[in-house]
Protein backbone atom coordinates (compact mmCIF):
# COMPACT_ATOMS: atom_id res chain seq x y z
CA UNK A 1 0.00 0.00 0.00
CA UNK A 2 1.00 3.38 -0.38
CA UNK A 3 0.06 7.05 0.70
CA UNK A 4 -2.11 6.96 -1.91
CA UNK A 5 -3.95 4.21 -0.59
CA UNK A 6 -7.96 5.12 -0.15
CA UNK A 7 -9.99 2.94 2.41
CA UNK A 8 -13.78 2.80 2.23
CA UNK A 9 -15.46 1.86 5.63
CA UNK A 10 -18.89 0.36 4.85
CA UNK A 11 -21.61 -0.14 7.28
CA UNK A 12 -24.48 -2.54 7.07
CA UNK A 13 -27.37 -3.26 9.78
CA UNK A 14 -29.32 -6.34 10.52
CA UNK A 15 -33.08 -4.80 11.91
CA UNK A 16 -34.84 -8.33 13.29
CA UNK A 17 -38.43 -8.20 14.09
CA UNK A 18 -38.61 -9.62 17.58
CA UNK A 19 -42.00 -11.05 17.34
CA UNK A 20 -41.37 -13.51 14.18
CA UNK A 21 -37.92 -13.05 13.33
CA UNK A 22 -38.01 -11.50 9.86
CA UNK A 23 -35.22 -9.54 9.15
CA UNK A 24 -35.49 -6.02 6.99
CA UNK A 25 -33.56 -6.39 4.10
CA UNK A 26 -33.11 -3.23 1.12
CA UNK A 27 -33.93 -4.25 -2.76
CA UNK A 28 -31.28 -2.38 -4.53
CA UNK A 29 -32.51 0.22 -7.43
CA UNK A 30 -28.95 0.89 -8.59
CA UNK A 31 -25.08 -1.00 -9.35
CA UNK A 32 -23.17 -2.49 -7.76
CA UNK A 33 -25.53 -4.92 -7.39
CA UNK A 34 -29.32 -3.49 -9.07
CA UNK A 35 -32.18 -6.02 -8.36
CA UNK A 36 -30.70 -7.40 -4.98
CA UNK A 37 -31.96 -7.79 -1.55
CA UNK A 38 -29.16 -6.48 0.71
CA UNK A 39 -28.78 -5.79 4.42
CA UNK A 40 -29.25 -2.02 4.65
CA UNK A 41 -26.11 0.14 5.07
CA UNK A 42 -23.60 2.12 3.53
CA UNK A 43 -20.24 4.10 3.64
CA UNK A 44 -18.95 5.54 6.34
CA UNK A 45 -18.29 9.71 5.94
CA UNK A 46 -15.61 10.98 8.57
CA UNK A 47 -18.09 9.26 11.64
CA UNK A 48 -18.46 6.94 14.29
CA UNK A 49 -19.63 3.44 12.63
CA UNK A 50 -23.36 3.86 14.78
CA UNK A 51 -23.87 7.13 13.62
CA UNK A 52 -23.17 6.91 10.04
CA UNK A 53 -25.15 3.74 10.44
CA UNK A 54 -28.00 5.82 11.78
CA UNK A 55 -27.45 8.16 8.88
CA UNK A 56 -27.94 5.79 6.33
CA UNK A 57 -30.63 4.17 7.73
CA UNK A 58 -31.99 7.68 7.57
CA UNK A 59 -31.15 8.80 4.36
CA UNK A 60 -31.85 4.90 2.46
CA UNK A 61 -35.28 3.93 3.93
CA UNK A 62 -36.52 6.33 6.25
CA UNK A 63 -35.75 5.12 9.87
CA UNK A 64 -34.89 7.60 12.56
CA UNK A 65 -33.16 5.48 15.29
CA UNK A 66 -30.85 6.47 17.99
CA UNK A 67 -27.17 5.53 17.57
CA UNK A 68 -26.44 4.82 20.95
CA UNK A 69 -29.50 1.83 20.70
CA UNK A 70 -27.04 0.28 17.40
CA UNK A 71 -24.66 -2.24 18.54
CA UNK A 72 -21.67 -3.46 16.50
CA UNK A 73 -21.65 -7.57 16.13
CA UNK A 74 -18.89 -7.97 13.89
CA UNK A 75 -16.33 -6.54 11.66
CA UNK A 76 -14.48 -8.09 8.93
CA UNK A 77 -11.57 -6.73 6.67
CA UNK A 78 -12.24 -7.41 3.14
CA UNK A 79 -11.53 -6.11 -0.73
CA UNK A 80 -14.08 -4.93 -3.64
CA UNK A 81 -12.78 -7.81 -5.71
CA UNK A 82 -10.38 -6.35 -7.28
CA UNK A 83 -7.37 -6.46 -4.78
CA UNK A 84 -8.64 -2.97 -3.86
CA UNK A 85 -9.05 -2.61 0.14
Amino acid sequence: MTGNDTHVIGVACIIQDPHNGRVLLQHRAKDPGSGLYVLPGGKLEAERADVGMARELREELCLDLDPAGLRPVWHANDTLGNGDP
